[in-house]
């Protein structure tokens, strides 16, 4: 997988994935204007593919993941594990039973750190 760091000029794709990976029960997709808003700033960075993208803010030493989306037919594929890994970010840590889904089940989520250099 090639991945590489999307700019202004990806809004539009970064839109129609994320409008393409989210189920109307998970709420409303973010709009082009968003992610041209988003990009725009020095600390929000985007890395994917043409099937996934991570979009995440750096602060001081701190990235927050601000969304991720992978087209409905890219999933399973090990995908966003590897958009994580190329962006730097390793496991740290874990909090059981944090995401709520649709059908009320609960699932773990992952505390990472992203690896800087220096």
């Amino acid at each position: 997988m090639n991945f590489a760091i999307t700019g202004l000029d990806d809004a539009a794709h970064l839109a129609a994935l994320h409008q393409s990976a989210f189920a109307p029960s998970l709420g409303t997709p973010w709009d082009e204007a968003a992610f041209a808003n988003l990009l725009r700033q020095n600390s929000v960075q985007a890395l994917g593919t043409q099937a996934g993208f991570i979009l995440f803010q750096t602060v001081a030493e701190e990235a927050e993941i601000l969304t991720l989306a992978v087209h409905p037919k890219a999933r399973r594929s090990g995908l966003a594990r590897a958009l994580y890994a190329a962006c730097g970010f390793t496991q740290t840590g874990l909090r059981p039973a944090y995401y709520k889904r649709p059908d009320g089940t609960r699932v773990d989520a992952l505390v990472l750190q992203l690896q800087t250099e220096g």
